[in-house]
């Protein structure tokens, strides 16, 4: 572990690392949406206008997870227990991703949160996509794709259902906006 246990982590470093790191996501016009404690977590958000992406470290775990939340119609970012159709994690996305290639999803490490903060801000510069530049084509997929449980049952999707689910969705009128 690095200089500090998980649960001693200081709030203020991890800020500056999340920002540090994902500094890309201002490159690409999101701006800080403001950090938070809550219950053993630490968290900051970036927004843009249809994203946020909330990197959180538990204290307790010791644990660094980031999750894509969708803005609602009326433009706010529901909480995962609203609507969880808005949420995606990114360790979600990276096994959707992974799928389609036929590759296993990387293993994040589990030990100093600085080396946990860059692997995750690396994950999402990867994996990110068109959700990062306001393309949402594929959420209807991503979202299909952890509802199915594919990765529980040890399946990866193939493409082209996954293409046929999301041309469906569309054909009924709901173009690319996640099921409330």
């Amino acid at each position: 572990m690095g200089k500090d246990t998980p649960s001693h982590y200081p709030p203020e470093e991890f800020i500056r690392q999340a920002h540090r790191s994902f500094q890309f996501l201002r490159d690409l016009g999101f701006r800080y949406g403001g950090a938070g404690s809550e219950e053993g977590d630490i968290s900051e958000s970036f927004t843009s206008g249809q994203l946020s992406v909330r990197v959180q470290y538990d204290q307790a775990s010791g644990d660094v997870d980031v999750n894509l939340i969708r803005a609602a119609e009326d433009g706010t970012f529901p909480e995962y227990l609203d609507n969880p159709d808005h949420w995606i994690s990114l360790d979600k996305l990276v096994e959707y991703r992974q799928s389609l290639l036929g590759e296993e999803s990387p293993h994040m490490p589990h030990f100093d949160p600085d080396v946990q903060v860059r692997f995750r801000a690396n994950q999402l510069l990867q994996n990110g996509g068109g959700l990062l530049h306001g393309d949402f084509s594929d959420w209807l997929a991503v979202r299909q794709f952890i509802n199915d449980g594919a990765v529980a049952a040890g399946q990866a999707p193939d493409e082209a259902n996954l293409r046929a689910i999301v041309e469906a969705d569309l054909a009924d009128g709901q173009s690319g906006q996640p099921q409330a």
